[in-house]
């Protein structure tokens, strides 16, 4: 991010939203023409590492800052989508936890908030940030749990983790049009809200099949290339029954239409394909879809 920075001082600024739990900075890219303002444009927001274990999305968040950044001025179409709009990315929201990932567990899911008080983090430590946003909270669709060690505790209380925070500031200051969070893995885009309405009638998904939510969320799914070559994601309601969620917030509260894309299948390694074989067809296949959803805030009109 520094090096974009001063490789395209004019166009972006890198901006922390706060310290994580152990103090690390989240840091977010505006990319915008006239980047040291904030200009009365309409806003996108992506975002990654929610989750530390989902090691590919930062790359899709990175490759997003590098075509937007290195085109501008070259490329018609880059230069276009960063004049008239502000481009928003956080590549890691999530930075304890991908820490750890890198340095002592794989399969670290949670952030490393120090549950039991014990001054070291073990198996019933961290939250699961996308359990722990304030609408929703509280296993209102039995899809967050109280317990500790579960991969997905919802932390002590609605918005208690300083990364949740950072997001819901992001969220409430910039009122994003669009608002994209990438996980892994499924290769599905999930349109709001995040609860099966059996499961919880108050926290429903948008009903009727004129959704636009829902049509939105079906053309970006199809714009969408597998890593392994094949066309388009699956597109569908709810994703697995969960509630807290980053995307029904911004949904919830800034009118946000707000996606989750799960990236990768099993058979490309899951939480972490091979970087030398996986990272490049990956966010090459996501390109024109986010792309496209650039685009899509000039219209039809939402």
């Amino acid at each position: 991010l520094n090096q974009v920075v001063a490789d395209h001082p004019a166009i972006t600024r890198k901006f922390s939203l706060g310290n994580s739990r152990q103090g690390r900075p989240i840091w977010a890219l505006l990319i915008s023409d006239n980047a040291a303002v904030d200009e009365d444009e309409p806003s996108i927001l992506f975002n990654a590492a929610h989750h530390a274990r989902e090691v590919m999305t930062p790359e899709i968040a990175m490759d997003i800052i590098g075509l937007l950044t290195d085109g501008y001025g070259v490329d018609p179409e880059m230069t276009r989508r960063v004049n008239a709009y502000q481009i928003l990315v956080v590549p890691i929201v999530n930075p304890d936890g991908v820490q750890r990932v890198h340095a002592t567990d794989d399969f670290w899911r949670k952030n490393v908030r120090d549950n039991d008080n014990n001054g070291t983090i073990n198996a019933s430590d961290g939250v699961d940030l996308n359990r722990n946003y304030e609408w929703g909270f509280g296993n209102q669709c039995q899809g967050s749990s109280s317990t500790f060690s579960s991969e997905t505790y919802r932390g002590p209380s609605e918005g208690s983790e300083p990364e949740t925070k950072a997001m819901l500031d992001l969220g409430r200051n910039y009122t994003p049009v669009f608002d994209v969070e990438y996980h892994s893995y499924s290769e599905a885009v999930y349109y709001a809200l995040s609860c099966d309405p059996k499961f919880s009638p108050k926290l429903s998904t948008v009903s009727g099949d004129g959704s636009i939510s829902r049509v939105i969320g079906e053309d970006l799914a199809a714009r969408i290339v597998q890593a392994d070559g094949g066309i388009g994601y699956l597109a569908a309601p709810y994703g697995s029954r969960v509630d807290g969620t980053g995307r029904d917030q911004q949904y919830h509260e800034g009118g946000s239409i707000s996606f989750v894309v799960e990236v990768n299948n099993d058979l490309e390694g899951g939480f972490h394909p091979d970087y030398g074989l996986w990272r490049d067809p990956t966010v090459v296949g996501h390109r024109a879809s986010w792309q496209w959803l650039i685009d899509r805030i000039d219209g039809p009109a939402i």
